[in-house]
Order: C-alpha cells, then structure tokens, then sequence
C-alpha cells in the first residue's frame, strides 16, 4: 500500500526559507538543506513561531528539502536552489533602494576581487548621495509651495472676515 502524498503550502516554504536566511543575515552561501531542515525542526508546531496567517508551522521531512527522485528535487530543495542561484544585487536602475543584506551580500560576493567589490559599493552610495539631493530639491519645492498656500490661506481669511 502507497502512502498519503504529501501536501504542500508553497507559501509556507517561502516563508521558512525567508526566515532562516534572515536568521543568517541574508547570506545565501550559507543557507544549506541541512540547515533549513533543522530550522523547520525548531519552528514546527512550535507556539512561538506562527506563519503570516497565524497558523502554526508544519514540518516537512529531511528528504523534502534535501533529496531529488529521478533525477527531479523535492520541493524544499528546488526553492531553496532557486532562492541561493539569484542574484543578491542589481546595482542599476533608479528604481533599485540598497538595503544593509545587499551591502553585506557585495562584500561576501567579491571580497577577493576589491577592485570590483569598491566599483559596485561606489555604485551603490552614490545612488544613494543622488538620491537624497533629489529628495532635499524636492523638500526645498514642497515646502516652498506650502508657504505660498498658506500665505493665499491667510489673504483669504482676511479678506473673507
């Protein structure tokens, strides 16, 4: 007799894999199979850690985040391949806000090639010094055009009493 498949929750994956490699502090070259399947371990039907919805964490079984069948991986460690293989940064685009983990994520990428590492965190502050000027212009606009409407909203309410 075959056993029950196993279900599922794609969200909660994420969400387990998220926590652990924010336990590590972003660094994905050291998140490993093993140590989410420990990780899952302690939170799993544990009261102190609850998911997004709160509910309580399932546990998922060693195979399921570390083992493949037929030359196909479990679910667990598909995502947690997925997660490690993208890129930590994209240092271009105006859209593109640098937070502490991309910082940390540079130097663990190119602590041997310092000439590369200083490019890109180069890239990243000045992005940043830009970024701030615009938001200073901006400030300067902005509160400008409030002093002038609230000078219009003086002269109104003189000329209306």
């Amino acid at each position: 007799m075959a056993r029950a498949k196993r279900t599922i929750d794609k969200e909660e994956v994420d969400e387990i894999i998220y926590l652990k490699l924010k336990e590590l502090g972003g660094m994905k070259k050291r998140l490993t199979y093993n140590s989410v399947f420990t990780f899952n371990k302690e939170i799993a039907n544990n009261p102190k850690y609850k998911r997004k919805n709160g509910e309580l964490f399932t546990l998922y079984g060693y195979d399921f985040w570390a083992s493949s069948y037929n030359n196909e991986d479990y679910y667990g460690r598909q995502r947690i391949n997925e997660i490690k293989n993208t890129s930590n940064v994209i240092v271009a685009g105006k859209e593109f806000i640098p937070e502490v983990e991309d910082i940390h994520a540079l130097v663990n990428d190119y602590y041997k090639k310092p000439e590369v590492l200083y490019k890109k965190l180069a890239k990243v502050f000045e992005m940043d010094k830009n970024k701030l000027k615009n938001l200073e212009e901006e400030n300067k606009k902005l509160k400008k055009e409030k002093d002038d409407l609230q000078k219009a909203l003086q002269s109104f309410e003189r000329e209306f009493a």
